[in-house]
Order: C-alpha cells, then structure tokens, then sequence
C-alpha cells in the first residue's frame, strides 16, 4: 500500500529526532535515507509539508555528522552527489552500540584502539 505524502515527511520527521544516537543497524539507517530520497522526488509538497520537511532536515542535520562518501559506499558516488543529495552523506551523531559496530564495518567510522 502505498504511502501519502504526509505519511512519508512524517516518518522522516520520527528519523530526524532519533537520529543522533540511532542503534538499528546501518541497512536501517539507508532505508530511512532512501525514504529521504522518495520524498525528495515527490517535489509537489505543498507549503505546509514543505515547512514541516525543512524543519525536519534542520533537525536530521543537527543530530548527524557528515561523512566524505553516500552511506550507500563509493560506488554509490556517480548517483548521489553531497550537494544535491546531502542525506546519503550523513550519519547519526552518537551513535548506538549496534549503529557504531556497523559504521566502523563499513569504514565510516575508525576502528576503536583500546
């Protein structure tokens, strides 16, 4: 069944404010940058979703870090530009044990030294 517009921005909204110390795991974490994604390409929102998106964005970008490639890896690099598509370069700014071990996986993160 497919999802309004609405629902979309107000899932989005749920990512933005646990974003910092998300702990789902790393193919969780695309999934809701692909949900990004989708609403990014339904460009009809009209100005109240609009509004509630940009405030959601503010919030995602504050709870997150930028990362020097897409989420997706680097051969994600031809579709996803940092500009354009600034949400597939971003990770959760404290994130849970789970997230953390996935990040470090996938060399976003360095490896821990104890």
């Amino acid at each position: 069944m497919a999802q309004s517009l609405e629902e979309l921005v107000s899932r989005w909204e749920r990512t933005a404010k646990s974003a910092a110390t998300y702990n789902l795991t790393l193919d969780d974490w695309l999934n809701d940058l692909d949900l990004r994604d989708i609403i990014d390409r339904q460009s009809s929102a009209n100005p109240g979703l609009r509004a509630r998106l940009d405030a959601a964005d503010r919030e995602f970008r504050a709870n997150t870090a930028e990362s020097k490639r897409s989420m997706w890896g680097p051969t994600a690099g031809a579709e996803h530009h940092l500009t354009r598509h600034w949400w597939y370069f971003r990770y959760p700014s404290s994130p849970g044990e789970s997230m953390e071990l996935d990040l470090i996986a996938a060399g976003i993160l360095p490896r821990k030294t104890h």
